[in-house]
C-alpha cells in the first residue's frame, strides 16, 4: 500500500494535457479555459448614468440658476440633440451621458418649478454618479486568465463584452472498469454470495463534481482473459482508465498482474 498523497504524486506526475476546444459559453460550465480571454469592448461602451437623475454640465450648477429641461437619455435610447449651455437632461440609469455633460445629480436632489430644474445637492461634484467609458475594463484588458474555471460570474462576464465562445481544454473519455464476480447491480435480487455494486455509483458522481461527462462504466467478472480484453478496450478509447477491485493477491484477483503484462 502507499499513502494518499504518494498517490496524488502519482496521478500528478502521469498527467498529460488534453487538447484545447472551442466552446459555446451556454456550454461551458467548469471546464477550464487554455488560454487568457481580452475584451473586445470597453465597458461600459459609453459614458454611462449610474442613477436616475439629470446630465448637466458642473459650471451650470455652480452659477446656482434654474436649467431648461432639453429632453431625457433612456437606457437604449440615448438624448439625440446637442447639450447647450444652461440645459440639463433627465436621465436613467444605465442610459448614455450626453457628450456635453460632465455631471449627474440625483433626482432625490433636485425638483421641477414651472419647466426649470432646481438643484438642492449642495455637495455636488464635478463627474459624479456617471460611470465612465472603460471604468470596469478597458479594450484588450485580460479579463479571464488561462486556467480559470468557468463559473457563472465568469460565463456572464464574456457575455457582458460580447464574447459568446472561449477556448477551453477538452473533458476526459474515461472508462471505469468495475471487477467481481459477487458484485450484483442495485435494483435487483441479492442471490447467496453476492452483495451490491456501489463504487462505480460514488466514483461517478465524484467525476461529475469535476466535469467528467464522458464516462463508460464497464462490468468484468473475475475472469483472466476478459480482464485482458477489457483493460486493452480501454486503454485504446479512454483518457483515463480506473478499475475498481481485483488488486489483491487471491486466486481471483487478475488485474494488478494484468496491468503489468500489459505495460
Amino acid at each position: 500500500m502507499i499513502s494518499v498523497e504518494e498517490a496524488k504524486d502519482l496521478v500528478v506526475k502521469n498527467s498529460f494535457q488534453l487538447p484545447a476546444t472551442a466552446k459555446g459559453i451556454s456550454d461551458c460550465l467548469n471546464y477550464v479555459l487554455s488560454e487568457d480571454v481580452l475584451s473586445p469592448i470597453f465597458y461600459p461602451p459609453f459614458d454611462q448614468s449610474a442613477m436616475d437623475g439629470f446630465a448637466m454640465r458642473f459650471d451650470d450648477f455652480k452659477r446656482q440658476f434654474p436649467l431648461e429641461i432639453a429632453g431625457e437619455s433612456a437606457a437604449g435610447i440615448p438624448f439625440s440633440g446637442t447639450l447647450k449651455a444652461g440645459q440639463a437632461v433627465r436621465i436613467f440609469t444605465g442610459a448614455k451621458v450626453p457628450a456635453e455633460a460632465d455631471t449627474i445629480v440625483v433626482q432625490e436632489k433636485t425638483f421641477v418649478e414651472k419647466g426649470k430644474l432646481i438643484i438642492t445637492d449642495k455637495l455636488l461634484e464635478k463627474g459624479s454618479n456617471i460611470r465612465y467609458k472603460g471604468h470596469q475594463t478597458n479594450k484588450g484588458d485580460v479579463i479571464l486568465k488561462k486556467g480559470q474555471i468557468m463559473n457563472p460570474g465568469a460565463i456572464g462576464l464574456l457575455a457582458s463584452v460580447g464574447i459568446i465562445t472561449v477556448k477551453v481544454y477538452s473533458s476526459p473519455k474515461i472508462t471505469l472498469i468495475v471487477t467481481g464476480d459477487e458484485l450484483c447491480k442495485p435494483g435487483t435480487s441479492l442471490t447467496d454470495g453476492q452483495v451490491y455494486e456501489s463504487n462505480s455509483y460514488s466514483i461517478h458522481a465524484a467525476l461529475a463534481l469535476v466535469n467528467c461527462s464522458q464516462i463508460e462504466i464497464v462490468s468484468v467478472g473475475d475472469d483472466e482473459k476478459k480482464t485482458i480484453e477489457t483493460l486493452k478496450y480501454a486503454f485504446e478509447k479512454s483518457d483515463i482508465v480506473l478499475v475498481t477491485g481485483g488488486m489483491s493477491i487471491g486466486k481471483y484477483d487478475f488485474v494488478g498482474n494484468v496491468m503489468v503484462r500489459l505495460g
